[in-house]
């Protein structure tokens, strides 16, 4: 555990030694048909990669990091009510810049000069369950002690070679071994009682954070965020500290959701919009405006 100006971060350290484990573990679900052929899912795994990268051919060892974040909240106003949505960390909180990560690798965590990182494109909460930085809770969300599940994941490679190997047998949180609060709450059946590996194709944020029809099965009543679901992580004892910690946005005004949804008021979406998730030019307006209108529709249940 370890602070750095501006941020909160704990890290692990393991061999590369590992690496074909690894991707022994994703062979092995894939062999049991529990690796969804979603497309768009495939978009979010098909760029890992098991082997030491090209521009660091004599990398011994990986940092993986979890940098705290907040759960974020923003109160809209519609028809005289306000209710409130959740902003999940993931989609406005990016998190450090990599050079700033780098510094503290190579200045705090390896404290000796001349030692080069590269940045992984492995499975990061696979590696982070594996190196004990986290644990899996039954929903497939990792949680970190002091963090729960709001944080950001990075990895790096290192030609360092650290003297301890933190690689272990991946845990699943204490609180699941009797606990169905996600099971019970997931809007969609999402989550597979006796796996860790949830049914993707079910999973809510697989369609309402990329533009096109939210599917007609699944029920209006189920959104609770402006992007991603929050239904199986806000209840969760894993989260009952970190879920304290609330980065509370503006309001949405009645106003503004006319605007947004009635006239389509694209420059009223990016004031609104745009300094929470980083939409700074037309293309990203054209983009995530009728992904969020869609969302903000379904929230409000229009």
């Amino acid at each position: 555990m370890s602070t750095s100006p501006s941020l909160f971060y704990k890290y692990k350290t393991m061999s590369i030694s590992h690496l074909p484990e690894l991707l022994a573990f994703m062979n092995d679900l894939k062999s049991r048909n529990l690796i969804s052929d979603n497309k768009t899912f495939h978009r979010y795994i098909d760029y890992m990669e098991f082997n030491a990268p090209k521009d660091l051919p004599n990398a011994k060892s990986i940092v993986i990091m979890a940098v705290a974040s907040q759960l974020g909240t923003i109160d809209i106003h519609h028809n005289s009510t306000v209710r409130k949505a959740f902003v999940p960390q993931n989609y406005y909180d990016m998190g450090p810049p990599m050079e700033k990560l780098i510094d503290i690798i190579q200045n705090d965590i390896i404290k000796e000069i001349g030692y080069n990182c590269v940045r992984t494109r492995l499975h990061l909460k696979m590696l982070a369950v594996r190196s004990g930085l986290a644990k899996y809770g039954r929903n497939n969300i990792t949680y970190v002690d002091e963090m729960g599940s709001f944080y950001n994941l990075f990895a790096f490679f290192t030609d360092y070679e650290f003297a301890e190997d933190d690689w272990k047998e991946m845990e699943m949180l204490k609180y699941c071994k009797t606990c169905n609060i996600c099971l019970n709450n997931c809007p969609t059946g999402a989550i597979r009682p006796q796996e860790m590996v949830i049914d993707v194709k079910k999973c809510l944020p697989l369609y309402n954070e990329i533009p096109g029809e939210i599917p007609d099965w699944i029920n209006k009543k189920a959104h609770n965020a402006l992007m991603g679901c929050m239904r199986c992580q806000a209840p969760c004892p894993g989260n009952k500290k970190a879920i304290q910690n609330l980065r509370k946005f503006d309001d949405i005004s009645a106003k503004s959701v006319d605007l947004i949804l009635n006239r389509a008021d694209k420059d009223e979406f990016q004031r609104i919009f745009g300094p929470i998730f980083d939409i700074v030019d037309e293309e990203g307006v054209e983009y995530f405006f009728p992904v969020f209108k869609r969302n903000l529709e379904a929230f409000l249940q229009i």
